[in-house]
């Protein structure tokens, strides 16, 4: 009989994650070898354990009750193993992550204070740097980890997707009036493409940022500004003023100031959108694309639990 553990825990993977495909991910092992563990058991017993449905998988009653007397089991197992890590004579792991200043501030940090709360032998070391070199780190084995936007070419790379983001301008709304005085001296020569009396709701014409406004963007040796570049060449158009600042954070400082109109990731500034402190410049671009963000490593990493457990949290 092929009831052995590793079956039954495939058998709770699949219970947990309701799912074939993401059990797989959570085991790391192929999609066939998790369903021909599963017919294994139901050939075995001569029972069915799952009820297949279009999104996944239902435990069937004989199944539901197997599922409780092995979860408690397997949970005592895993519970052991953290002891025996934890325990004085355990071995401390290490975990190296790459990451640019905004993505730690605003993607990484939220959820490292909890998992260094539950992964105390666990020393984390953060290289807060720009995409390209983190990706240079992971491709010569110098990281664990890179949390990153992810590249046109990530070969060699697996890809663990976080969340979308999305590229958008913004400005204060004293900026945006101090741009509508400038518009104003071009009107009688081009009276359709004056800005609104009302600055503060971004209705201003694509020709004067094109031409009159200040237009703060990342560095060119940074992979958001090439991606945007690209975009823009596709779209054929050309800003006449812009400024390059080294992190999208310091752009939303300068933008707040009046210093210009800045390229940033509306999901990082969505409280300043919220109190007025700052607007979106809707018109200044047709719709960009939203992009991912997420975790890359080496494939052979994801077989090293403390990275494992980092990106399933």
């Amino acid at each position: 009989m092929s009831d052995n553990l590793n079956n039954f825990e495939i058998f709770c993977a699949v219970a947990e994650t309701g799912s074939i495909s993401k059990a797989a991910k959570t085991l790391y092992l192929s999609q066939p070898a998790i369903s021909q563990a599963v017919k294994n058991l139901e050939s075995d017993y001569n029972t069915k354990l799952f009820v297949r449905h279009p999104k996944g998988v239902n435990l069937s009653p004989t199944g539901e009750k197997l599922y409780a007397r092995l979860a408690p089991a397997f949970k005592a197992i895993d519970d052991a193993r953290d002891e025996l890590k934890n325990s004085a004579g355990g071995s401390v792991s290490h975990l190296s992550i790459g990451v640019s200043t905004t993505l730690c501030k605003h993607a990484l940090l939220p959820h490292l204070q909890e998992y260094m709360k539950q992964n105390p032998n666990v020393q984390i070391k953060i290289n807060c740097q720009a995409t390209n070199e983190t990706l240079k780190m992971l491709n010569e084995n110098e990281l664990d980890l890179g949390l990153i936007a992810k590249p046109k070419n990530i070969k060699g790379l697996h890809f663990t997707p976080l969340m979308k983001v999305k590229d958008t301008f913004v400005a204060s709304p004293e900026y945006l009036e101090s741009l509508s005085n400038i518009v104003s001296l071009h009107a009688e020569k081009t009276p359709d493409k004056l800005i609104s009396k009302n600055a503060s709701k971004s209705n201003v014409h694509e020709y004067d940022y094109l031409n009159d406004a200040n237009i703060m963007m990342l560095d060119k040796t940074n992979l958001t500004r090439r991606y945007l570049d690209e975009y823009l060449e596709s779209k054929g158009i050309v800003f006449k003023n812009i400024i390059e600042v080294t992190t999208m954070d310091l752009i939303t400082e300068f933008a707040k100031c009046g210093l210009g109109i800045g390229c940033v990731i509306k999901g990082f500034v969505k409280d300043e959108l919220k109190s007025g402190e700052l607007v979106e410049v809707k018109d200044i671009l047709p719709t960009i694309k939203m992009r991912e963000i997420g975790f890359a490593c080496k494939q052979y990493s994801l077989k090293n639990a403390d990275v494992a457990r980092f990106i399933e949290m």
